[in-house]
């Protein structure tokens, strides 16, 4: 089995036929048996980021060129988010300067958390 990177998609030979798979994290799935599940797999997904949600469990982080939007990939199922518009959101406390960049989906990422690939 050959792979260019962590997260690209590979052929892997299984008898005399190629079958598509692709890695996520240290799991390998089969890219046909996640599509008819419904996920839409994007081979051209380029992470910039990763975002802890717990031990086992993560969101891998893409922005677009002009860093005002992005998306995330399921470290668990490989399912890719649509991309959508950053928003930031207001200090809970008045007297703080601090607000955080969030990409609003699957529970909001926080940017300020995602550590840089």
């Amino acid at each position: 089995m050959q792979s260019s990177g962590h997260n690209d998609l590979i052929k892997e030979k299984r008898g005399d036929r190629m079958e598509n798979t692709i890695i996520v994290g240290n799991q390998q799935y089969d890219v046909n048996v996640l599509e008819e599940a419904g996920f839409k797999i994007e081979s051209n997904f380029k992470a910039h980021g990763y975002y802890i949600v717990s031990n086992c469990v993560g969101y891998e982080v893409e922005l677009n060129d002009s860093c005002d939007g992005g998306r995330l990939r399921d470290s668990e199922t490989g399912e890719v988010s649509d991309w959508t518009e950053l928003e930031y959101i207001e200090p809970e406390n008045a007297d703080s300067e601090d607000g955080e960049w969030i990409i609003p989906i699957w529970g909001g990422v926080p940017l300020n958390q995602v550590m840089r690939i």
